[in-house]
């Protein structure tokens, strides 16, 4: 293991500031995750790609957070248009000539 390695295996096993649970933002660890929620995210990927590839409409429901740490599941429908790596989002053009950014961690499901 050389020192950037190790400083790596370090920094992944400090503690999470005490208002890291509060933020809206979802926690992926390895742990957390099976086979099952990789392989559904693998899916969600692939047609949000074939969406902008094939201009495919498609609906996407997401959760909107809200005060309390509650939420809502809504669902916008329409083509994506574009993707942002460095912001994790993704655009859907919808037909009314409207569209909305969307971040790819607060999407649940694309039908």
């Amino acid at each position: 293991m050389n020192d950037t390695e190790a400083t790596h295996e370090q920094a992944a096993m400090q503690p999470l500031p005490s208002d890291f649970f509060h933020t809206n933002t979802p926690v992926f660890t390895r742990e957390g995750q099976g086979r099952r929620d990789y392989d559904q995210i693998a899916k969600i990927n692939e047609k949000l790609a074939d969406s902008k590839r094939y201009q495919i409409p498609l609906t996407v429901r997401y959760v909107k957070p809200s005060a309390d740490d509650h939420g809502a599941v809504l669902a916008v429908h329409g083509v994506v248009g574009a993707f942002d790596p460095m912001r994790h989002e993704v655009r859907i053009h919808q037909k009314n000539g409207k569209w909305t950014w969307l971040f790819l961690g607060r999407i649940v499901a694309v039908e």
